[in-house]
């Protein structure tokens, strides 16, 4: 194992560390746990709402009945549902605007980043390594114990496990047509599609009994992905042909399979880097045309509202269970999509560091790209360019040596 794995090791260990500090702890601290047993205790939801012009509190407050549909088979089960659905109303009653391009932005780069970890599990090099072909614990603990400190654990459990940094077998790297399909088509249908009924507005086109329902039951989102992504390659493998044999190292195959590539972390990208674009406009349309809006608003708006949360060493407390919820979310976009970044920037230099001096990147120019994309389509979209970049030099790589190696066989 390389300084630079070791080093990036490190450094993810420490993400971790934060991110017990910045999400349970500092939620403990600054009273954001106390409000979530509120909903419990009362049956409903204190959803922040317009203030009146009599009142000098910066929110006034309306019930909102907690009911979603709960199996009534496992009491812990239910339990387990209402506590994420407290968790998330906030984000999806439509209320806190804010709020919901907090959310907006976390959703876009918590599903790139799950579909980074599965399109890892399907690479030729980890099909035969059960340690990192089998992606379901790690999803059980994103959902349950966030992306702040998940992601880097599952990035340390990668780059100690993963043959890839010691490899020149470019067919290691290599996703199929299949499994292709099947990552595409499983987020957008267990993923995209879920998240759409999230924003849809109540009750124009759910009730708040079917969208509290929605939210409670979509959880174990990290279990619909892999039912549907099973279900998908199961279908796929008797209407998709392979355009060429497996483990075949032809420039043809390694061309197929750099279009499989290009389409998935085309589509990861994009699901990363729109959301962030979006709530970036917006936040940038508040401070520099704030005649738009109400002052309200505005504040509401701002980018230090929308992007920064307060630092969890500080005694600041959540006045309600909205401004909580926004905290923890923040921290945990923040502290995962660093965690992201660090795993694949580590991945990408012990590439780099593995070419001749002549080949090898300019340092500056890579530290300018990524500060550059980090700014303009977030940390996710930036880690996935970064590896998709690393893909294409190899792959690249690939099709020149099979070239050569069939002109040769040739003459």
């Amino acid at each position: 194992m390389s300084w630079t794995t070791r080093l990036g090791q490190l450094v993810l260990v420490g993400l971790t560390a934060f991110g017990f500090k910045a999400l349970l702890l500092f939620s403990l601290a600054n009273g954001f746990v106390e409000h979530t047993q509120q909903p419990h205790a009362t049956g409903k939801f204190l959803g922040p709402s317009l203030p009146s012009s009599s009142t000098k509190d910066v929110f006034k407050h309306e019930d909102v009945p907690m009911k979603p549909w709960l199996s009534g088979i496992s009491q812990r089960m239910d339990r387990q549902n209402q506590d994420f659905l407290i968790f998330m109303w906030p984000f999806v009653d439509g209320t806190r605007p804010d709020a919901a391009l907090v959310f907006a932005n976390f959703a876009g780069a918590a599903g790139a980043t799950w579909m980074l970890i599965v399109v890892e599990s399907t690479r030729k090099a980890h099909q035969n390594k059960r340690l990192l072909a089998y992606v379901f614990p790690w999803g059980y603990l994103f959902f349950h114990y966030s992306h702040a400190m998940t992601t880097p654990l599952y990035a340390i459990w990668n780059l100690f496990w993963s043959p890839l940094e010691t490899t020149s077998r470019k067919q290691d790297y290599v996703i199929n047509r299949v499994e292709t399909v099947g990552l595409l088509v499983s987020q957008v249908v267990a993923y995209v599609i879920p998240m759409a009924l999230f924003a849809a507005p109540v009750p124009n086109v759910l009730s708040v009994f079917q969208k509290q329902t929605v939210v409670a039951w979509y959880q174990p989102w990290s279990v619909w992905i892999a039912v549907t992504h099973f279900l998908v390659t199961i279908i796929a493998r008797s209407w998709i042909r392979q355009p060429h044999p497996e483990g075949s190292s032809t420039p043809a195959a390694y061309r197929s399979a750099r279009s499989n590539h290009r389409a998935i972390y085309a589509f990861t990208f994009a699901l990363a880097a729109i959301p962030h674009l979006v709530v970036l406009s917006i936040t940038l349309t508040a401070l520099l045309f704030p005649g738009l809006y109400s002052s309200r608003l505005t504040s509401l708006l701002s980018l230090q509202n929308v992007f920064i949360p307060p630092s969890p060493w500080s005694d600041t407390k959540a006045p309600h269970l909205v401004e909580g919820c926004k905290w923890l979310l923040q921290w945990d976009y923040i502290t995962g999509s660093t965690g992201v970044l660090v795993w694949v920037l580590t991945r990408y230099i012990a590439l780099q560091m593995s070419t001749s001096r002549e080949k090898r990147a300019s340092w500056f120019g890579l530290a300018g790209k990524v500060l550059v994309w980090t700014v303009l389509v977030g940390p996710t979209a930036a880690a996935v360019e970064i590896l998709w970049e690393r893909d294409e030099i190899v792959l690249d790589a690939a099709i020149e040596e099979a070239t050569l190696a069939e002109a040769k066989k040739a003459s």
